[in-house]
């Protein structure tokens, strides 16, 4: 059985940091981890269109995370821990991934966590990212979007105002 941890927020927060940071502590528990990086796994389409500034609709959004439900039911057999950076900007796909794994008699524990920052903090650090295909104007599209979860069971909000990514992954597994 596998406990499923999902990283998500706007493009910036630090989904991927602190998603291998998770994987890496965890791993130091003893815990098999596999981690998922959602953007490896955007079709060609979807890349080429925020790289054009070109913010993705509904419609290009679902086979991804189709496919991203889909290689985390491939390794929870063997694995005792699997974390995912996706954004899930909107509850309709953080309720999508719950739906699509509710069933896995594999997964023992979901739970999705989503990194909260001010506008302009991630903006200051997309100015310092290289070699990324999300480009900083395309932030404001990824706030607009964000639906920040309200009661939503298994789903957290995590502060990333100020703090370390430690402190982050601190913070996440206490809750775990």
């Amino acid at each position: 059985m596998a406990s499923v941890v999902l990283i998500g927020g706007p493009s910036g927060t630090g989904k991927s940091t602190v998603s291998e940071l998770l994987s890496k502590t965890l791993s130091k528990s003893n815990k098999k981890c596999y981690l998922i990086e959602g953007d490896s796994w955007h079709s060609e389409a979807n890349i080429i269109k925020m790289s054009n500034n070109i913010p993705l609709q509904d419609i290009d959004r679902w086979p991804w995370l189709e496919k991203l439900t889909q290689l985390v039911s491939e390794f929870t057999e063997n694995y005792d821990v699997i974390i995912v950076a996706c954004s899930m900007l909107k509850k309709i796909y953080r309720d999508f991934i719950k739906d699509k794994l509710k069933n896995n008699l594999k997964i023992s524990n979901l739970s999705l966590f989503l990194l909260c920052n001010t506008y302009i903090n991630v903006l200051q650090q997309m100015k310092k990212r290289e070699n990324h295909f999300f480009k900083e104007s395309m932030l404001k599209s990824q706030y607009d979007t964000f639906e920040k979860p309200i009661n939503e069971l298994n789903v957290y909000n995590i502060d990333c105002n100020n703090r370390t990514p430690v402190q982050l992954v601190d913070e996440i597994i206490k809750i775990l």
